[in-house]
């Protein structure tokens, strides 16, 4: 079985495909740190200074008037805002509301969202069109004339593209890491980071490899269903913009099964969506009132439906390849 694996990284190496798709993964992840450095050049010294500073008065002006604000609030506030607590809350304003939120997590955060769905779509790619390829040609009849045995020929080219899947990452995460920490170290955000903080970036990296070896198999599976690169692109379109465009904003809680929602909530550490909860305004007839409800998607539930979802296309795809005809 490692001798089949090794050959079949060995051609995946020998392929033409494979080094387009690293190229194409390398100029992305260049085009995300320069988005990275265009979206964070106002974050100079001088400007973060002035945030601080307009950031202590502000602070100031809060804690000797916030009482006397909400006070007011309520007095001006119809009875419907009366009723709620919440309506003429005065929040305490914090540093990060003048500096827009930005700290080195946050600007790894930002870098990150831009490459998961590239590294999700260009291994997929990969292991999709290394296993394609070979009923496309017909060299998959004369492999088994080699290995007659269907299911070690099916995990093998299956791990392949998983370990080519974490290639994917790996060289986006490489560029992507490097890029972003010297765009943030030139803003003096490393400094100011905590080694909790700098590990939590690290790992952020790492946990992208994850989503390339997911991706990975995934398309050596649904490579080995369809046959057909073309078409395991148009699934892949297909889903990205039915499920994940325009099914996505009406799907509510059920947002929670989306492979996006999951891949976020392993990248970022768990993640969270909002939907709106509607109900009759007790007030006004026929009228509706919306709350926003936060939902949360921790890493481990997050990670346990990516397992299980590439656990059942890999069997269903085993069981496809077992029982079809190849030629």
């Amino acid at each position: 079985m490692n001798r089949l694996v090794r050959v079949e990284l060995r051609r995946m190496v020998a392929r033409r495909a494979t080094w387009v798709v690293l190229g194409l993964c390398a100029v992305l992840a260049c085009l995300v740190v320069y988005g990275s450095h265009q979206s964070t050049r106002y974050l100079t010294p001088a400007n973060r200074a002035q945030a601080a500073q307009g950031f202590d008065q502000s602070h100031a002006d809060w804690v000797a008037h916030h009482d006397e604000w909400t006070k007011d609030c309520l007095k001006n506030a119809p009875p419907e805002a009366k009723a709620d607590p919440s309506a003429c809350a005065m929040p305490e304003p914090t540093l990060e509301n003048f500096l827009g939120g930005s700290s080195l997590r946050q600007v790894v955060r930002e870098s990150v969202s831009g490459t998961t769905g590239a590294v999700m779509f260009l291994a997929f790619l990969l292991g999709a069109t290394f296993v394609a390829a070979e009923f496309s040609s017909g060299t998959m009849s004369t492999w088994l004339t080699f290995e007659p045995r269907r299911l070690r020929v099916f995990l093998s080219k299956v791990q392949a593209p998983v370990v080519g899947g974490v290639a994917v990452a790996a060289v986006m995460a490489l560029i992507c890491g490097v890029g972003v920490w010297w765009v943030a170290r030139g803003l003096g955000l490393t400094a100011e980071a905590s080694t909790a903080e700098q590990a939590a970036v690290v790992w952020t990296w790492v946990r992208l490899l994850a989503v390339g070896a997911f991706a990975g198999a995934l398309g050596a599976a649904v490579g080995f269903v369809v046959r057909n690169t073309a078409a395991c692109l148009g699934i892949a379109v297909a889903y990205g913009v039915v499920a994940e465009l325009i099914v996505a904003g009406f799907l509510g809680p059920a947002r929670r099964w989306l492979i996006s929602t999951n891949l976020r909530a392993v990248v970022d550490h768990g993640t969270a969506y909002l939907t709106d909860r509607c109900t009759p305004d007790p007030q006004q007839q026929g009228i509706l009132s919306c709350t926003s409800v936060e939902h949360h998607v921790s890493l481990g539930s997050g990670a346990a439906y990516l397992v299980v979802v590439c656990l059942a296309v890999v069997a269903i795809s085993a069981w496809s390849y077992q029982r079809r005809d190849v030629g």
